[in-house]
Order: structure tokens, then C-alpha cells, then sequence
């Protein structure tokens, strides 16, 4: 059985043009923003941020990140 999270938990607002996080799609698949440009981890070459790209990535959540 897998669980499915909240759809509360993921925004529909653009995503933020400034700083450095981590984000997860409701598919579950994480992408790197620095600075209005998106790395999807796990592969793929640096993107700038566009409305065609948000409407890819569609709902999305900020990751937490552990500082090392």
C-alpha cells in the first residue's frame, strides 16, 4: 500500500525566482532552484524558470534541507 500525500501540502503559486532550494513535484520528483534557474535531480541540464517549465513541474512543495 502506498500513501499519497495531502494535496494541501503542495502550492499552485509561482515558484519563487530568488534564492536556493529544493522542491518536490506531486509526482514526487525533486528539483534544484538557484536563482531562476531549475535542475532536476537525478539528471537533466540547467533551465531557466519559465511558465512553460512551472506548468511541467505543476503542484509543488518546499523539501527540507539537513545542512551538513
Amino acid at each position: 500500500m502506498t500513501s499519497t500525500p495531502a494535496v494541501s501540502e503542495y502550492r499552485t503559486d509561482p515558484i519563487p525566482r530568488r534564492g536556493t532550494f529544493l522542491i518536490e513535484d506531486a509526482r514526487h520528483c525533486l528539483w534544484l532552484i538557484v536563482d531562476a534557474m531549475v535542475f532536476r535531480v537525478g539528471g537533466g541540464e540547467g533551465q531557466r524558470l519559465s511558465g512553460i517549465l512551472m506548468d511541467h513541474i505543476g503542484p509543488w512543495r518546499h523539501r527540507p534541507v539537513d545542512r551538513v
